[in-house]
């Protein structure tokens, strides 16, 4: 064998080990690419999470004054925000997204609505916003913040189908009629065992992520994930695969749904979020956020359908609402405290400042003593802290004195809010003033036993005083 010879075998040799390091060097900067991918797809689901929490937790503290609430809805805040700008900095910093640009103003949109939220959230605690504008200002803002938290998920999923539309262009670059069938039977082989190991952690994480996701062709499942089948009601895939989506949407939303179909499957145009109501295989309705985008799945053009259960976000607005309405009756029909179980006021309402005549500044922090007038005994309040102690509702009459001296009648409950352990930790006090009614009652047992001329004791009066 001539030198010749060994010349071309050495440099085929080297053109093939070249070629399958350049193929394999793809391939795996591809399958490391669509894993980080999948982890800021993971970061920003959670962080649409904590939103959610969010404003759960700050209406719970602006509906019922719970300061357990507060103390969790800051907590959340801080672990959104801390979260939020390391995500951000490892995508704008990530060198596998092409699109960086468009997902940095998308990001800086999330900050800012972030930015907004907390201003109406800290409005609210300060005491600058009347809670139920409070509640629908922070409502719009958190819904504002998902949708683009959901868009982000969105561009990501784009760049993970860029990335294998580009591998299969590097592919279909690097092989060509220069490589031995040998070398192609080589890549092949490394590229199906690794696609196959990336099959299995991308099913694992589709059916661990905390939205739902469906593929539909020709109007039927194709593919349901684990939060999917749990919201409409299955336990397996078989039990739905093959089934018209149809039949699980509300009648009144048909049209809306056939037309997010032709969008994405005719004009090839994904669909941006939208509200529906679909009914699951209990026959229970249940309201739904949804996403359509085109996706090229097993060679078909099919529909997938990204969405969220805000089912349970719906009826506790519905139950928030409630609560507000009944509470803005209370504010307008009776005098309103809150003390805490030291007896230090927390939050008086207009109603109290009228009767009391204190400004709210003269009396938040300061002890519920400062109405006290002297006519009720130390056992009187000893017995109704006893009872409040134990949990218990106190209802009665008070007489309490104003700023300027003068005194008033108010028929007082005392309602215990109870802790996990079983004790009193703060005080609803509603009262409602019966000061002309006991004014009228001290007339009437004076005309009964009183001369209305002389004022003194009628005969009545006088032999009931000297039989007992």
């Amino acid at each position: 064998m001539n030198k010749s010879l060994y010349v071309k075998l050495a440099v085929f040799f080297l053109l093939i080990s070249t070629i399958g390091s350049i193929v394999y060097l793809i391939v795996t900067n591809s399958m490391e690419k669509s894993k980080n991918i999948s982890v800021m797809i993971n970061k920003i689901a959670y962080e649409r999470m904590l939103t959610e929490k969010i404003t759960k937790k700050a209406i719970q503290y602006i509906i019922l004054n719970d300061f357990r609430a507060k103390n969790r809805m800051e907590a959340l805040m801080r672990e959104f925000e801390d979260r939020f700008h390391r995500v951000k900095d490892e995508m704008i910093n990530s060198k596998f997204l092409t699109s960086s640009e468009e997902i940095k103003t998308n990001m800086d949109f999330i900050e800012r609505e972030w930015h907004s939220l907390k201003m109406d959230i800290d409005k609210f605690i300060s005491g600058k916003e009347e809670p139920s504008l409070a509640i629908r200002q922070m409502e719009k803002k958190s819904d504002s913040l998902i949708i683009y938290l959901n868009k982000t998920i969105f561009l990501l999923e784009q760049e993970d189908q860029k990335s294998l539309r580009g591998l299969t262009l590097e592919n279909i670059l690097s092989l060509s009629f220069n490589i031995i069938l040998i070398l192609i039977i080589f890549v092949i082989w490394r590229l199906l065992v690794n696609l196959s190991i990336n099959e299995k952690k991308y099913r694992i994480l589709l059916h661990k992520s905390p939205l739902g996701i469906m593929i539909i062709k020709d109007r039927k499942f194709k593919f349901l994930n684990q939060y999917a089948l749990q919201s409409l009601g299955f336990k397996n895939e078989k039990e739905i695969i093959g089934k018209s989506v149809l039949s699980f949407i509300h009648p009144n939303y048909h049209d809306l749904v056939l037309a997010r179909f032709h969008t994405v499957l005719e004009q090839k145009l994904p669909v941006d979020i939208a509200e529906e109501e679909w009914i699951n295989a209990n026959g229970e309705t249940i309201t739904v956020e949804v996403l359509s985008i085109p996706f090229h799945f097993m060679g078909d053009h099919t529909n997938l359908t990204i969405f969220v259960d805000i089912t349970e976000k719906k009826r506790s607005s519905h139950y928030f609402q409630e609560l507000i309405n009944i509470k803005e009756a209370l504010e307008k029909s009776s005098i309103v405290e809150i003390i805490d179980e030291k007896g230090i006021i927390k939050y008086v309402n207009d109603k109290f400042c009228k009767i009391s005549k204190y400004e709210r500044s003269d009396v938040i922090g300061k002890s519920y003593q400062l109405t006290k007038s002297d006519f009720h005994t130390e056992q009187f309040y000893n017995e109704l802290w006893d009872t409040l102690n134990q949990g218990k509702v106190w209802e009665g009459e008070i007489q309490n004195r104003a700023k300027d001296g003068t005194y008033y009648w108010v028929q007082t409950m005392v309602i215990p809010f109870i802790n996990n352990i079983g004790q009193p930790y703060q005080f609803l006090i509603i009262k409602n003033d019966i000061t002309d009614k006991k004014e009228a009652q001290k007339e009437i047992q004076e005309l009964a036993t009183k001369d209305h001329l002389t004022q003194l004791l009628n005969r009545r009066a006088f032999e009931e005083n000297y039989r007992n």
